[in-house]
């Protein structure tokens, strides 16, 4: 018996009676069932876990505390931990910054790295390209953005109080894991606590 199915199914049930029937006859002797060369696909979604973090940004300074007037780095660490693949161009985060602090506008990390955006990306084999220009947008007000299209705001230069959302939107495949190898990023940018 070969059963194909035509469109994507969710589960499957294969039921088996091993009772006697009526062709069986009064000693049928042992029955037995086989099942073999089944191939499924991997789901179309993972499992994305994200964590966040912030510590202190220091400038290479001694004393630098989370506390107001100074300023953090917040961390958003994504990984994704199932074997199947994101759709291209699927992954969407939305990042809300809490009243108490203030987005800056500028070099996030300072003489740290090369870049000198507000929001840095590094790949930690995840597959997915970055262009700070063209998957960073912003958005102010107090429902978080459904869609990257909704994200319309150009936040000044400095510590813009506006921003209440980062948008982030990276391009390509977001790759599952392999042999137990997560995939993953981590996006960063820097904030004042007020």
């Amino acid at each position: 018996l070969t059963v194909t199915f035509l469109q994507p199914i969710d589960s499957y049930k294969l039921r088996y009676h091993s009772g006697p029937a009526i062709a069986a006859g009064t000693n049928p002797g042992a029955q037995a069932i086989s099942i073999m060369d089944i191939a499924t696909c991997l789901p179309s979604t993972g499992n994305i876990v994200f964590s966040k973090m912030s510590w202190p940004a220091n400038d290479n300074t001694l004393g630098a505390f989370n506390l107001p007037g100074n300023d953090v780095i917040y961390s958003l660490n994504a990984r994704n931990d199932k074997q199947a693949n994101y759709t291209a161009n699927s992954v969407f985060i939305v990042d809300p910054l809490p009243a108490e602090v203030t987005f800056f506008n500028g070099d996030a990390d300072g003489a740290i790295s090369g870049s000198t955006n507000p929001v840095n990306f590094t790949d930690q084999g995840s597959g997915l390209t970055f262009n700070y220009p063209t998957d960073v947008r912003y958005a102010t007000g107090t429902v978080a953005p459904a869609s990257f299209a909704e994200c319309t705001y150009t936040p000044t230069a400095g510590y813009d109080p506006n921003v209440r959302f980062i948008c982030i939107n990276p391009k390509g495949t977001f790759l599952g894991e392999v042999n137990a190898v997560y995939s993953g990023f981590v996006v960063s940018f820097r904030a004042r606590i007020n």
